[in-house]
């Protein structure tokens, strides 16, 4: 799951550099527009024709602008979340062994909304976690060994 936050935090960060890009070269052609009707290189109306364009455009890539850095600012944050989550997982992996059963249940106590134990299997339901995809958040596992 981290490398496909890191692609989607790469392919937003391109988004808002293009859209940034764009946003500026529409400022420059914007401000060559003005230059031409200055020097009167064109006239009032030809000025008008090719104005209204560029200033519907920069109204447009700048409402999007914000909802775009809002959306990398998003996926920034959430990419450090799940980064310390898997260091700190890791670390807990490797501590495990030196733990206390009291420290063990009380882990487990706090990631585990809930065990269901079926006649053939058991199913684990971790609480709501922002980082996991919904289809992490249960885990079946298999199938129970009958003993006769």
């Amino acid at each position: 799951h981290l490398a496909q936050m890191d692609s989607a935090l790469a392919e937003k960060e391109r988004l808002v550099a293009s859209t940034e890009t764009e946003r500026n070269r529409v400022l420059g052609e914007i401000d060559s527009l003005f230059d031409l009707f200055r020097t009167r290189t064109i006239d009032r109306d030809e000025f008008a024709r090719r104005h209204s364009p560029l200033t519907a455009r920069k109204k447009e890539l700048d409402d999007e602008l914000p909802r775009l850095q809002a959306d990398l600012d998003v996926l920034k944050v959430l990419t450090l979340s799940k980064e310390q989550v898997a260091f700190e997982a890791k670390d807990l992996t490797e501590r495990w062994p030196d733990l206390s059963s009291e420290d063990k249940q009380s882990i487990v106590n706090n990631i585990v909304e809930r065990i269901t134990v079926g006649k053939d299997e058991v199913e684990v339901t971790l609480h709501d976690l922002p980082f996991l995809p919904e289809k992490s958040r249960s885990l079946n596992a298999a199938p129970l060994a009958t003993h006769s």
